[in-house]
């Protein structure tokens, strides 16, 4: 809704470009032209750009279709096209005939040219005008250009402590206000932010976004506008956000940065350099590798395997001992040899040993020349990018280094992980084991550097063939975990192995009010609980007559998996019944109380 007021002037043409950006379908690479006067500047800053971009035009206020047809298909030659239908800050000064006959208007005149159309704009905004009008507004373009088999895109607006009306809260407005049918059907939900005008407030993304999948499951999902005013921030803004590294399904990125024609037009300004490089390396891989395993060759040489990533590349880099990971510089290119230290180093010991997208799935990078009885660390780094322009992202490549040591009393074979609900079970195979009593399964939240143990795997002594353990882990709380094994000898000597990559439990799917256990029960119980969404909850107790009892707890709550004991020694024996409320859902249970 940024908006920049410019008369339309004459659009100047220029001869076309040759186009051989990469285009990846995965992803889109949004910006917005909130005016197109300057055509020709415009198109030769969109052409350059390594990627095909998705260019959002805002279509103004009373403004006829004509008179951007010219626009628009220049505009397509260099570039994906999403028509924004009109500004939020002009919705409430239409009414409900007017915003049809638009929405038909520009259907009709550029229906063939405009790849995406937003319907609404920050539809969720508190400026556009009585709630009823909006939805109807909202509703109606909807339909319209879903008729018509076009692909439709919603842009709510971001809002959180940043709102007058409590009931214009992102979350809160499309549960009461968008029906399911949009639900599943909008092909795009975006989210307009701008951290300015809310306080600079950070916001948790992947929180964010994975709540967003839930109400819109069908949906490609993104940030749909983000930008500042601020000279010294721009370059910052664009990295961050271009940059995002967020892992729910069905996110596709976006942004689409409103200053993009103040800022990047001509292609000689410096932010435009700025954003094609963010852009260059937008998408880190969606899963790094894991089970990195190896195998003795002899003294001096050691085989690598791996599998499971997902980057275009990957980098595998080896350190003599043990240490921190290596300190890669994105945009930078190591080169790389299987001799131990005559590849590229990072300066900090660590040597590129291969990079390259040959090897996906490997099965035997042979290393050589290392120091007989020496302990070696190797890594596997996917990435995305192109020479020159690799993103290595360190953030999600850090969590695979393997100790490549000598003989141990037991040698895994393959140690690996899967997710269910709030369940990680964690798989491993032994190759052999030597007087192996078992394995104590410790397990660390993300943010914390506290293990804990979460539970023993009595191992089978001493083996010369294959032995194959399993571990759940329950009842987990939504986020990120690390797990490690701690082998120990009968003589009380011990062993660590860590878990290659970080089982993440995400918030929850459905609302579900679990039955309490024990049940019956003397006089402490467990009542188990699920909250697909931020809300206010409580949770009450409450006798055969229906008296409220006991008020467990009545706060806000986040998304996630809880859990919560009671104990009922002030109460007699009989049947009881408990209560989970939040604002979108309630779940009423029985439970028996015997002493």
């Amino acid at each position: 809704m940024k908006k920049t007021i410019l008369l339309l002037i004459a659009i100047l043409t220029i001869s076309p470009l040759s186009y051989s950006a990469v285009i990846d379908t995965n992803h889109v690479f949004g910006l917005t032209l909130d005016a197109v006067n300057g055509l020709a500047r415009i198109d030769t800053a969109l052409a350059r750009l390594c990627k095909k971009p998705t260019t959002r035009i805002v279509f103004d206020e009373w403004v006829a279709a004509t008179d951007y047809v010219q626009a628009v298909n220049e505009i397509k030659k260099y570039s994906f096209v999403m028509g924004e239908l009109l500004d939020s800050y002009y919705v409430s000064q239409y009414t409900t005939a007017q915003y049809t006959a638009r929405a038909f208007e520009y259907l009709n005149t550029l229906g063939t040219k405009v790849d995406i159309w937003e319907i609404g704009n920050e539809i969720n905004g508190e400026w556009l005008g009585t709630t009823s009008d909006v939805v109807i507004k909202m509703d109606t373009a909807y339909k319209i250009f879903k008729a018509a088999g076009k692909k439709t895109a919603l842009t709510l607006y971001y809002n959180k402590d940043c709102y007058s009306n409590a009931k214009n809260e992102m979350f809160y407005w499309v549960n009461k206000n968008v029906k399911q049918e949009l639900r599943n059907g909008l092909d795009y939900v975006w989210i307009s932010y701008y951290e300015d005008d809310c306080n600079n407030y950070q916001p948790d993304w992947q929180r964010v976004f994975d709540s967003l999948h839930v109400l819109f499951p069908n949906s490609k999902i993104g940030i749909g506008e983000c930008g500042t005013l601020t000279a010294s921030n721009k370059a910052e803004f664009i990295n961050r956000y271009y940059r995002m590294n967020i892992t729910t399904p069905n996110y596709v990125g976006g942004y689409f940065w409103w200053y993009f024609k103040q800022d990047c037009v001509p292609y000689t300004n410096a932010l435009w350099t700025t954003f094609n490089n963010a852009i260059s390396n937008f998408a880190p891989p969606a899963t790094q590798s894991t089970n990195i395993t190896y195998f003795r060759l002899g003294e001096t040489s050691v085989s690598l395997s791996w599998i499971n990533g997902s980057g275009t590349k990957r980098a595998v880099f080896m350190k003599d001992g043990t240490g921190t990971t290596p300190a890669l510089q994105n945009g930078f290119t190591y080169t790389a040899s299987s001799v131990f230290g005559k590849g590229m180093s990072d300066g900090n010991g660590w040597f590129c040993v291969y990079n390259g997208s040959a090897l996906s799935n490997a099965s035997g990078l042979v290393i050589t020349e290392l120091q007989p009885a020496h302990n070696y660390t190797a890594m596997v780094v996917e990435y995305n990018g192109f020479s020159g322009y690799e993103g290595y992202n360190l953030n999600t490549s850090t969590n695979n280094p393997i100790l490549v040591q000598g003989f141990l009393p037991v040698e895994l074979s393959s140690f690996n992980f899967s997710v269910t609900s709030n369940t990680v079970t964690l798989k491993w195979i032994t190759a052999f084991e030597v007087n192996n009593s078992g394995f104590n399964i410790e397990r660390r939240d993300k943010e914390s550097e506290v293990w804990t143990n979460a539970g023993f795997v009595k191992g089978k002594g001493s083996s010369s063939v294959p032995v194959s353990y399993s571990f759940e882990d329950k009842n987990l709380k939504a986020g990120k975990y690390i797990y490690r094994l701690r082998q120990v000898d009968y003589n009380g000597s011990f062993t660590y192995y860590s878990l290659n990559g970080e089982p993440s439990v995400g918030i929850p799917v459905k609302f579900e009010l679990s039955q309490n256990y024990p049940n019956p029960f003397n006089p402490v119980t467990r009542i188990d609980f699920s909250i697909p969404l931020d809300s206010r909850a409580s949770l009450k107790i409450y006798d055969i007559t229906g008296k409220e009892i006991k008020t467990l707890f009545n706060e806000y709550k986040q998304a996630g998996y809880y859990e919560i004991t009671y104990d009922a020694s002030s109460l007699t024996s009989g049947i009881y019944f408990y209560n989970l409320k939040t604002d979108y859902a309630a779940e009423t249970k029985k439970m028996l109380l015997l002493k």
